[in-house]
């Protein structure tokens, strides 16, 4: 009799599995919300609009083609009209609703965790002849992904992801100059004073990005929401697929 029970509660817990996954794996309708912006922007960086974040993620479900993605504004269209909150903090009452004015069965949302710099310096100084010096500049960022039933409020995939983007900008010194000492001495050869004359000049060439740019920060983002789709093993389509055993 144990074993008969055993079997019925193992048989349920698949067909729930089943079940949960079928829809979202069958070309399921999904809306995309704004983003959040949780992480602690350094002062060299800026990060207006976090909704770029929410654009990368609609190209790549739309480019996936694994998913019939609700156009951004279409979605912003409806919940203005009712007065809905579209940024990742829904509740569930607030996500089925939503589903349910656009049609969708599914709700993707989330923030961006991280966005950090760090640099790094290599060069050789010569006194003479001048130096080279080579500086690289990384954009780290990070950023978590669910995907929500809307009919349940059920987190049914759950991803993070994160990129990176490296800038380099090398410095070369030449140094022309020359110093010219003249020495000034009275009728019986004792040193009175003495003068330093520099002629030419110290040039600096520049090539490269001395400085983090927005498009820098940008393509980190991009790399980062790549990432939480595709990554082979922890991306949503990884999870989705059931490859994400580990």
């Amino acid at each position: 009799m144990k074993k008969v029970v055993l079997a019925l509660v193992l048989l349920l817990n698949l067909c729930f599995s089943i079940t949960c996954f079928a829809g979202i794996r069958d070309y399921p309708s999904i809306a995309v919300l704004n983003f959040e912006n949780k992480s602690s922007v350094p002062n060299n960086l800026t990060f207006d609009d976090v909704s770029i974040v929410t654009d990368f993620m609609i190209e790549e479900l739309v480019n996936c083609g694994r998913f019939n993605v609700i156009e951004r504004q279409q979605l912003k269209a409806i919940t203005d009209e009712h007065y809905l909150n579209m940024t990742g903090l829904i509740d569930t009452t607030t996500a089925a609703e939503i589903g349910r004015l656009a049609g969708v069965q599914y709700l993707v949302y989330g923030s961006v965790t991280n966005l950090s710099t760090k640099e790094s310096t290599a060069g050789y100084q010569n006194s003479v002849h001048g130096g080279l010096e080579n500086n690289q500049h990384i954009v780290n960022a990070n950023i978590n992904v669910r995907v929500i039933d809307v009919e349940t409020g059920r987190i049914v995939l759950a991803s993070r992801g994160k990129g990176a983007s490296t800038s380099t900008d090398t410095k070369a010194y030449l140094d022309r100059r020359k110093e010219t000492t003249y020495l000034y001495e009275d009728e019986y050869g004792n040193l009175l004073y003495s003068d330093v004359e520099t002629t030419g000049e110290e040039h600096t060439f520049v090539i490269g990005t001395t400085e983090v740019s927005q498009v820098q920060v940008h393509n980190a983002l991009a790399k980062a929401v790549e990432d939480a789709v595709y990554d082979k093993k922890t991306g949503l389509i990884a999870r989705l697929d059931g490859k994400n055993k580990r």
